[in-house]
């Protein structure tokens, strides 16, 4: 068996921080977004049941 000179491929881990950079921003994006619908929604809501 030949054995190469050639050095080992570079590990792919800045492809997988980046890529876990991205699901993490998209997950805080998703909440944030959820986290202003619900105060919109709810808000009003809190507002016209205290004013009865």
């Amino acid at each position: 068996m030949r054995h190469s000179n050639r050095l080992p491929a570079k590990s792919p881990m800045p492809a997988a921080q980046s890529g876990s950079t991205t699901i993490t921003l998209q997950i805080v994006s998703i909440v944030f977004y959820t986290f202003i619908a619900f105060l919109c929604i709810g808000l009003p809501i809190a507002v016209l049941v205290n004013a009865n």
